[in-house]
Order: structure tokens, then sequence, then C-alpha cells
């Protein structure tokens, strides 16, 4: 294998002994390092590379300036001049991965770089153990980042931070060995899912994939719809849209733990790519365990999944501004877009006999959501429930009509 360039990102008025062992290790197995200076206070000891006077000009200031803002307003500046630079040089081909090293405050400037770079760069990210109590989610967000959190704090070299740090180094040059992220050889489409839509879910894969599509899934729990709008944003080539599990939305209304951020139900409509929504799992948001419901919520049905997941009914008045929120989203968009609503339920727990079954809340949901849905928007009522067999073959027809004439061959 042809030698490598590796880009290491450090504060390196802090943590210039780390970056000068790992740029040891990853130069001793044949590879180059690149080392981008994201000192906030002063230019770091270890010289080549990238100075951190360099990334402050990216982002129109000098070391001297940003040493005078607050800790946070100076790390935001540095992390926009970084990731201008990390950009730049990554179109003129001067690195193949990325491996950030620090402190709370260096992987916290280092991983707002990576999350910046497309999917399928190698990133690795290590760091003290704030990766851990801080929750990775605002480390990695909806990237392919990998995240090793150092057993001792990343200060000075010892028998622990050099175990972590080789760790690291090794990851990132195995990283660089796989194949690189390739456009498949079948038109593509995007799913959103989730275990109370599974049965659904694998009777429309099953069926696309019949027909020569490749499904790719997102598990829609924040990330996984951060993730999907992410690769459209990004120019992923995408045949068509399933979106299967709208509860990122209503998560993000009324502050559940599962919120894909404003913009979710956004990118296919704005890339014109053909969308076939059905308004699975709407009829709940997300929470971790039980402790972590709001007090707000004290008089709402709930489930405990698992000890890391529980989950409140939402009742009819928080169904109709979700139902106006979907419809302002999907109004939007500029291709067309088919909406088939199960009128038995949304989820396996909005069934029947099951706990978030609620026939007039749904019944709200439903009128509030034709209502405002543009008359150009299709929409199908179907007389069953999301997981029956009847609803799955109406979804698969619909996507086949939209996305082969979006460009997908149908067998």
């Amino acid at each position: 294998m042809a030698n490598k360039t590796i880009l290491c990102i450090a504060t390196l008025d802090t943590k210039s002994q780390e970056a000068s062992y790992i740029k040891k290790v990853i130069e001793k197995k044949g590879h180059r390092t690149l080392l981008m200076d994201v000192s906030c206070l002063k230019s770091g000891s270890l010289m080549g590379g990238i100075p951190a006077e360099e990334v402050a000009k990216c982002a129109g200031k000098t070391i001297e300036e940003i040493s005078k803002l607050d800790e946070d307003q100076a790390a935001e500046v540095v992390a926009t001049g970084g990731t201008h630079l990390a950009k730049e040089i990554y179109k003129a081909g001067k690195f193949d991965g990325v491996l950030g090293i620090g402190g709370s405050m260096g992987i916290s400037i280092a991983s707002r770089i990576m999350k910046e770079l497309p999917i399928g760069i190698p990133k690795v990210l290590v760091g003290s153990q704030k990766l851990v109590q801080a929750g990775l989610r605002g480390y990695v967000g909806p990237k392919d980042i990998v995240a090793i959190p150092s057993i001792a704090d990343i200060a000075g070299i010892n028998v622990f931070t050099k175990k972590t740090l080789e760790d690291a180094a090794n990851a990132i040059m195995g990283m660089l060995d796989s194949s690189k992220l390739e456009a498949a050889d079948k038109p593509v489409v995007f799913m959103s899912i989730k275990g109370t839509v599974a049965a659904c879910a694998d009777r429309i894969k099953g069926a696309l994939e019949s027909n020569g599509f490749e499904v790719i899934c997102f598990h829609a729990i924040g990330i996984g719809g951060m993730s999907l709008e992410s690769l459209i944003e990004e120019g992923f080539p995408v045949a068509g849209v399933v979106e299967l599990s709208l509860d990122e939305n209503g998560n993000e209304l009324f502050g559940g733990r599962s919120s894909a951020g404003p913009h979710r139900l956004e990118a296919a409509g704005k890339k014109g790519i053909p969308q076939v929504i059905v308004p699975g799992d709407v009829d709940f948001i997300g929470f971790i365990g039980l402790q972590d419901i709001p007090p707000k919520f004290a008089n709402h049905k709930h489930v405990l999944h698992n000890p890391q997941a529980s989950a409140i009914r939402l009742k009819e008045h928080e169904m109709t501004i979700l139902a106006e929120f979907i419809a302002n989203k999907l109004n939007n968009s500029k291709e067309k877009v088919s909406v088939l609503i199960p009128l038995k339920g949304f989820s396996s727990w909005d069934k029947e006999g099951k706990v978030f079954h609620d026939t007039e809340a749904d019944k709200v949901f439903i009128k509030t959501l034709e209502a405002n849905l543009n008359p150009r928007i299709q929409i199908k009522e179907i007389d069953a429930h999301i997981n029956d067999k009847e609803f799955a073959d109406q979804v698969i027809s619909e996507c086949l009509e939209l996305f082969t004439k979006a460009g997908g061959e149908k067998k």
C-alpha cells in the first residue's frame, strides 16, 4: 500500500508532547503526518505543518486577538478557521485521514472540524474521558468518527497514554487500508426505520432490493436522521427516500432525546428527490430511562423499552402541532411526494390493545396533516396498521412507481 498522509489536529501549545509521540508512531509505520495547530492562546512549540497563526488567519483573526476572547468564543473561531483549511487541503488531496488529539478543548475543536468533512474519510478522535462524560453525540454527530477515550488524561506520556495514543494511531492507519466509500452499482433508496415499524420496513426493503434497488436504512433516533439529511446534502446519489419513522420531528418539537434537529425532512425536498412519506412513530417521543421523562409528561402514557430507552405517547394537542410541522416541511419539496397513512395505528405500540393506542389522537393528526398539505401532494389512506402486510404492499407499489420514474430500474 502506498504511503498515506494523516492530518493530526491538536492544541500544540499544550499537547505538543503527545502530538510528537503519535507523529513518531505513524511515521515509523511508513505514513506521513500533517500537523494542524488549533491552539487558542499561543502558537505551539512543535513547528511544521499548519501553524496556529494560519488557522487564525483563515478565521479572520490573529492569535493575539483570539487569546483575548472567552474560551467558548475562541474555540468557535479556531474551529471555523480549522474547518476552512481542512476542507481546502482535503480537496487538494493533501491528506487521506484525520486524527484529533486533546483534552476537553482540543477534542471539542477537532471534532467540530471532523464533522464538516465528508463521510468516508477515516476519522479518529482520541482524548480525555470528557468524551464519555459529556456524551459522544456532541463530538461525533452524524459523521463516521471513531472516538477513543483515554483512561488517564491526555497530559504527558505515560504507560496509559502511550497505549491509548498507539491504539489511535494504529486505528487510523488500519482504516486507511480499507476501501473508499464508492457509489453503489444500483439505484439507492434511503429509508428511516425503528424497531416499532420493523415489520413494515423489512417487507419494503426486501421488495425494493428484489426490484434492483439498494436500500440503506437509518435508525431514527436523532443521529440517524441527521446522517440521512447530511448525506443527501453532500450530494450522495439517491433515487428516492422512504420515511417510515418520523418521531424525530416530535422529539424536536417537544424536547425528546431523539431529535435530529430543526432541519429534518428538508434535504430530499430541496434536492428534488422523490419521497414516500409514512407517519410512522409519530405517536411517541423518546427519552432515556423513566427517570429522564420530564414532569410535564407525568400524565402521558409511557413505555420502558429498556433501561436506556423510554417513550411517552403524544396527546391530541401535540399531535396537531406535529402534523402542522410535518406538512410545512413536505410542502417545500421540489419533487413529487406521496403520503400513505395507516388508519389503524402508527407504530407497534399504537395498535388496538397496545399501550399507546389512541384512535382519537391519531384521527386528529391525520385530519390536521391532510388539511395542511399542499393539494399537489398525493395522500392515500389505507385501512390497516403500519406493520400489516397490506399496508407495506401499498408502500412498495408507491415506491416502485415514484422511484422507477426518477431513474431507478425496475426488474
